[in-house]
């Protein structure tokens, strides 16, 4: 970690860092992780990926899930929380060898701003292009994130197209806030506002890219109380997943007595949905996520 995080981290009273195994368990030395208290919520984000691990309103439970079995290992994906794929989605369209997913969530992210108020928190994170990641994307970018941490939990993605770059074509950009909710049943969970026909409920595996979908859904559990709220501006895509039983038995970081305890609803631009934007040019999204009862 840079020293310019530190100082910012340092300027904020609800902020403390730590190291995973301190917070989740799990093997040393594990990742450095933001944990935040504050009147309104607690919250914990890992500065690789700039990835927010958990979100708990207060008085409520954590509206996201982290697996049991979650590895906290440099340079490698954590299952669970609100992972930043980008900047594609998935299998590399033209080289599989490439890391699935792309490259942001598995590097460290620089913190750059706190605003803390009675009311949130926002904290600002950036992550900009180097010359190893310009050998897998040979388009020079800038990522930010923004995260407002109150009652509600609202992201604020931008993505620029730096000017300099050899390459000087439109960049392609596909992208999701891969999502983990934590749910009571699978089983017994659906979702609305995917289409206007009927719920999404889940039976076995799924894995499906939803294209040009609307702005709002709604997670809901039968004998639960209350939903989770999912608002998306900008986000054209939902990819829904869940592993299933047979599939999360072979995953060593989560396993088959866990794979009824989340559902991925992820949003973003994916597909025929995603960006192709020209030199100099920003794109931004917006997510805002909340349990209404």
């Amino acid at each position: 970690m840079n020293q310019a995080t530190i100082d910012v981290i340092s300027t904020a009273s609800c902020l403390t860092l730590r190291r995973s195994f301190e917070v989740f368990g799990g093997e040393q030395p594990g990742l450095e992780v933001i944990v935040l208290e504050h009147p309104r919520c607690s919250a914990s984000i890992a500065l690789q990926g700039a990835h927010i691990l958990s979100f708990q309103p207060h008085g409520q439970a954590d509206l996201l899930w982290l697996s049991p079995k979650a590895s906290f290992a440099e340079g490698k994906a954590v299952r669970g929380g609100i992972p930043v794929c980008a900047p594609w989605f998935g299998p590399h369209s033209k080289d599989t060898d490439k890391p699935q997913h792309g490259f942001a969530r598995n590097l460290p992210w620089e913190l750059l701003e706190v605003q803390q108020s009675d009311s949130d928190v926002v904290l600002r994170f950036q992550l900009d292009s180097t010359a190893e990641q310009l050998r897998l994307h040979p388009w020079p970018l800038k990522l930010t994130l923004e995260m407002t941490f109150s009652d509600s939990l609202s992201l604020s993605m931008s993505v620029e197209h730096l000017e300099g770059g050899a390459n000087t074509h439109s960049m392609p950009f596909s992208w999701a806030l891969h999502t983990y909710f934590a749910t009571h049943d699978l089983a017994q969970t659906r979702i609305r506002g995917l289409n206007e026909e009927q719920d999404y409920t889940f039976r076995g595996e799924v894995d499906q890219i939803l294209t040009q979908i609307p702005e709002h859904q709604s997670i809901v559990c039968d004998g639960v109380a209350g939903s989770i709220e999912i608002y998306g501006q900008n986000c054209p895509s939902a990819i829904v997943w869940n592993p299933g039983p047979e599939k999360a038995a072979s995953m060593v970081d989560l396993g088959k007595e866990h794979y009824a305890s989340f559902v991925c609803v992820e949003r973003g631009a994916a597909k025929a949905d995603s960006w192709l934007i020209p030199v100099g040019e920003t794109r931004q999204a917006q997510l805002t996520l909340s349990r209404k009862f």
